[in-house]
């Protein structure tokens, strides 16, 4: 990106195209469709706010990691019922997964309170809002309690999985053939996390009342109900600070209505001095407008007292400029 000078101003574009295909800007003009880069600096804040509402990395890394464990555990579980010897790659890949999954969980709970400090302060209502809806889950939710104690225990140890449990039994059809099944879990060693981990009471009590070979596929997804849980109410508490800039957006946004093409804004380093490069950066609308229908209805919910909410997985929103002028035809 070029070096703005002291004169540098940002005004609203809309990128299109020309009738021979080459690619155009036009200005939007409007009462309020000129700054200085240092007053667009807090509408650019406010865009980034809306736009990155609904992105969390870590949550998002999560959900992968349960959707690529659950695949291939169900993978696996099909293999053995066809009567073959699964791969020892895919149980690898199991514990890829399980891994992937326990420190995304880790970074979300983590990343998600240090924002709100930020954002609201260490004791704001936010972040203890956040705090109990976490101790909620962890009272409440004996999966949890266990995956996120078990994410410090393989720190320090193996991923506690296997061995898979195989089981063949004959049995008889209604037809009155007689045929083997093939059954096969894919568990954890209770009597292992016993001798090898350090953890607290209340899980070391829940892991001695499991049976000895215990299947994890489950608890998975259980504590990904209440990752969810969690993930509801960091929304709801951040979603105020999405609809108050994109109120304060309203005025600018509404300057593009009626055109044709990629609304967005350009830096123009030096205003006055004739044919210059500009800086064009692309406002995506349609991730603009799902990312505050989201925040509006984490707000909705709240005041009705509803767990309804619209959660979004996408990646974080970085803004990128390409270059329009003379050098750039």
């Amino acid at each position: 990106m070029r070096r703005m000078s002291g004169n540098a101003i940002v005004r609203l574009f809309v990128a299109t195209r020309t009738d021979d295909g080459h690619p155009f800007l036009f200005g939007v003009s409007g009462a309020a469709d000129t700054w200085s880069a240092e007053e667009f600096e807090a509408v650019q804040s406010d865009l980034l706010t809306v736009l990155n509402f609904g992105a969390n990395e870590p949550f998002s890394v999560a959900q992968s990691a349960l959707t690529g464990f659950s695949r291939r555990h169900d993978e696996i579980v099909a293999t053995a019922r066809a009567g073959e010897r699964p791969g020892e790659s895919s149980f690898r890949e199991l514990k890829v997964f399980l891994y992937a999954f326990l420190t995304a969980m880790r970074s979300f709970l983590d990343q998600a309170d240090r924002r709100l400090k930020r954002e609201f302060g260490a004791n704001s209502v936010q972040r203890e809002a956040l705090k109990t809806r976490t101790s909620n889950e962890f009272d409440g939710s004996p999966a949890y309690r266990f995956l996120y104690h078990l994410r410090n225990h393989v720190q320090h140890h193996s991923v506690p999985l296997g061995p898979a449990l195989g089981r063949s039994t004959l049995v008889t059809t209604d037809a009155g053939e007689e045929r083997v099944e093939h059954q096969l879990r894919v568990s954890c060693s209770r009597e292992q996390l016993l001798a090898d981990g350090r953890f607290k009471p209340i899980v070391a009590t829940w892991l001695s009342e499991q049976d000895a070979q215990f299947e994890i596929a489950p608890l998975l997804l259980s504590c990904m109900n209440s990752l969810r849980s969690i993930r509801i109410e960091y929304d709801r508490q951040r979603a105020p600070l999405a609809v108050a800039a994109a109120e304060r957006l309203e005025p600018l946004l509404a300057l593009f209505e009626g055109h044709s093409g990629q609304p967005g804004y350009a830096r123009i380093m030096n205003p006055g001095e004739g044919a210059q490069p500009i800086d064009f950066t692309g406002i995506p609308i349609d991730r603009y407008q799902v990312m505050l229908t989201s925040a509006r209805l984490a707000l909705d919910a709240e005041s009705r007292g509803s767990s309804e909410a619209l959660l979004i997985d996408a990646p974080e929103y970085h803004p990128t400029s390409i270059s329009f002028g003379p050098d750039n035809p």
